[in-house]
């Protein structure tokens, strides 16, 4: 690896892989039956129209089904042999990440959700290298975007700490 001077690494999609991906993709489509299955016993909506508790699970798992096709069809198709580059410190990086993600619970609790959202996304978009302007804006627009949709759509309470 010390002799590649680009950091880059070869990678091909070897047999066992395709077997593995299309084994993979066979238990999670039926995992995903399982669970419509499962989620038939839900109780119906309270309202007419409404959707009732069943309709979440059944959306994932539709969703994992049409991911699990994908990835299926995929194991199918030949792929050239493909560079990935490789980054020095991307474990540092990592562990950031990891940090980050334990943090959030408790900056819930003592933070509330609006400065530990747009707080944490900061981070985790300067952790990437995205330029500083950049992840303000965007740190901004996620934060606002789920206030908005899961506060005042769905009239979910947030978290509010101490501020």
């Amino acid at each position: 690896m010390a002799s590649n001077p680009n950091h880059c690494l070869r990678l091909r999609k070897d047999r066992p892989v395709k077997k593995a991906d299309r084994i993979i993709s066979l238990v999670l489509i039926a995992f995903s039956f399982l669970i419509i299955w499962m989620s038939a016993s839900f109780p119906p909506a309270p309202m007419k129209g409404a959707p009732g508790p069943a309709y979440v699970p059944r959306l994932l798992a539709v969703i994992l089904i049409l991911c699990s096709v994908f990835l299926f069809g995929r194991s199918f198709v030949r792929e050239k042999d493909q560079e990935v580059a490789f980054e020095p410190h991307s474990g540092l990086r990592l562990f950031l990440v990891t940090l980050l993600a334990v943090a959030v619970p408790a900056g819930l609790a003592y933070l509330g959700f609006l400065i530990t959202c747009f707080g944490s996304t900061l981070i985790f978009l300067l952790i990437l290298r995205v330029r500083f302007s950049s992840s303000l804006v965007v740190s901004a627009l996620v934060t606002a975007g789920i206030y908005l949709s899961f506060h005042h759509g769905l009239q979910v309470q947030f978290p509010m700490g101490f501020f």
